[in-house]
């Protein structure tokens, strides 16, 4: 069981306060900033044993932020890299980082766990 604190219920995501942006009618977007949970981690770095529900969660969040950030970041040569090593050090600092989350129609969508601000 996972324990919330008081910061994490506040800065919980929130569709409503979200500025969407629809994309040619399949997609909607909108920039956040949030913290990346201490937890996630890349499947190099991942400190939990291979196929363990650890490991999963670790690389499933690792996943989720990093393709939020690679979106917000745009294409360009070294684009994945760069939200790689984004993910990290954010994640390390502990300082909220900018992030573009898509809303689809199946509505199982990335949401990030603690939301500093809606752009």
């Amino acid at each position: 069981m996972d324990q919330l604190t008081i910061f994490e219920v506040i800065n919980e995501f929130d569709d409503s306060k979200c500025n969407w942006i629809d994309i040619l009618g399949e997609f909607e977007i909108c920039t956040v900033l949030a913290v990346i949970p201490a937890e996630g981690f890349s499947p190099l770095e991942n400190p939990y044993k291979y196929g363990s529900d650890e490991y999963e969660k670790a690389k499933k969040i690792w996943s989720d932020y990093t393709y939020a950030i690679f979106s917000q970041i745009g294409p360009g040569e070294k684009a994945w890299q760069i939200a790689c090593n984004r993910f990290r050090d954010y994640r390390e600092n502990n300082e909220p980082c900018l992030m573009e989350i898509r809303r689809t129609k199946r509505g199982d969508d990335f949401r990030p766990s603690q939301v500093i601000d809606y752009i």
